[in-house]
């Protein structure tokens, strides 16, 4: 239970949540009133999902054709999606959404000798249609 007083619009952050359950959420207003506590009807259940935890990349190895990132599977992640930059804080843009929770490796091909490409991963779940994703991974680099 967590109250909320004066009146406020509240955004709160629930923690220790298990990646694969869902969670519901009623709130609910109230007033005091010297001793007397005045509450209001609960209202519907709002479904919760925990977001997947950080993608952390373990390594990234030079191929023939291009390079091979691994990274630690996340516990509840349904997949992961892979973005490239051609810039450490440039843009990064979407090359791969990996629909499986076992996969932990992307092999990137078609790179360019004499480059440095940056890699980052975000895990996500999907419950039922409604996707909630991760946190980036740090960036990794490997120039070719």
């Amino acid at each position: 239970n967590i109250t909320i007083s004066k009146n406020k619009t509240v955004k709160r952050t629930i923690k220790k949540l298990k990646a694969r359950k869902t969670y519901y959420v009623k709130v609910r207003a109230y007033k005091k009133v010297g001793k007397t506590t005045y509450k209001g009807s609960k209202s519907k259940a709002s479904k919760a999902y925990p977001k997947p935890a950080k993608v952390k990349i373990t390594s990234i190895k030079s191929t023939a054709k291009g390079a091979k990132l691994y990274w630690k599977k996340v516990a509840g992640a349904s997949g992961y999606v892979i973005y490239r930059s051609e810039s450490k804080t440039g843009k990064y843009t979407k090359i791969k959404e990996i629909k499986k929770q076992t996969k932990i490796s992307y092999n990137n091909t078609g790179l360019l000798k004499g480059k440095t490409y940056y890699y980052k991963v975000m895990a996500y779940r999907n419950m039922s249609g409604i996707y909630v994703y991760g946190k980036y991974s740090t960036v990794k680099q490997i120039r070719k």
